[in-house]
């Protein structure tokens, strides 16, 4: 028992080292252009909203696109209504990595692996790419060693009747809160849900809760990086905040509903679906308000 839980902390901590390493490469390749093209295309809190999903999407990671908005915004290069889009934007983004786990690519990996590592020693002028496609093919390698190291729980009567028997939703909201902003990484945390309740370790309710949960955790990277930073700045992390507690609270008032609707309705796919909705219902309920959301914080 003692190597299982191991063999699952050990392929966990590597799934977040491959996720933070994708991330980090990809800003050190096209970081500067990131910052560029947030200053020049978030003129529209439409056009900063969509920039905030694309590059999130690109880059995985929620929580480096909110501290390069919060680092403009203080620097003055950024305004603090598009700033807000770009990160209402960026929560939307992160749920990338729940699709392409929910869609089972994570047999790719092996393959990406070999050709980043390939780039990287071969062509010296590729380095910066071939790592990005190394650690992005790491990122899948790792979910898979997830998914084996954590099969033996599946044999193990007592641990699975309890991880499946548990039913709080109210609870698993705190869990993935709790979780998300230890390891500050909300695709990591969505991530594991789905491979929990793939293997029918983890209930339905308790993996919309998680990730639910996972939307408050990930509020904490912006608001560690704006302290000591101007008020705008705090201003931004503080709002980030303040949409995501406001977006939890108000779906645990029509929580059971809400679980019966995205269960009858995705099925398999319900975690990324939970994710999808729960932020386009941020984006529904904020954006048109931005203006009356920056005069009531600044």
């Amino acid at each position: 028992m003692l190597y299982l839980i191991f063999s699952i902390l050990s392929a966990i901590i590597l799934f977040i080292y491959s996720l933070t390493s994708f991330s980090h490469e990809l800003q050190k390749a096209g970081g500067g252009y990131l910052k560029k093209s947030l200053e020049r295309l978030t003129k529209f809190r439409i056009s900063a909203y969509v920039l905030g999903v694309a590059a999130t999407g690109i880059i995985q990671s929620s929580s480096a696109v909110i501290a390069i908005v919060i680092g403009l915004v203080d620097a003055g290069t950024l305004r603090f209504l598009p700033g807000i889009a770009t990160i209402l934007g960026a929560n939307l983004g992160t749920t990338v990595t729940a699709w392409l786990v929910s869609f089972k690519l994570t047999s790719i990996g092996p393959f990406f692996i070999v050709l980043g590592g390939t780039l990287s020693l071969a062509l010296r002028r590729f380095s910066v790419i071939g790592k990005s496609v190394f650690y992005f093919g790491f990122i899948f390698f790792t979910l898979d060693l997830i998914s084996h190291s954590m099969g033996p729980l599946k044999t193990h009567p007592m641990l699975a009747d309890y991880l499946s028997s548990q039913t709080n939703v109210y609870l698993a909201v705190v869990a993935g809160a709790i979780v998300t902003a230890i390891i500050q990484s909300s695709s990591v945390t969505t991530g594991l849900a789905i491979i929990l309740l793939s293997q029918n370790l983890l209930a339905i309710p308790v993996a919309i809760g998680i990730v639910l949960g996972a939307n408050i955790g990930t509020t904490f990277t912006g608001l560690v990086v704006s302290i000591g930073l101007s008020k705008p700045a705090q201003k931004v992390a503080l709002a980030n905040l303040f949409f995501n507690v406001t977006g939890v609270v108000l779906i645990a008032f029509f929580i059971k509903p809400f679980i019966h609707f995205m269960t009858t309705e995705f099925g398999h796919n319900v975690v990324p679906w939970s994710q999808v909705f729960f932020n386009l219902i941020l984006a529904f309920l904020f954006l048109p308000w931005l203006k009356q959301i920056e005069r009531l914080l600044l």
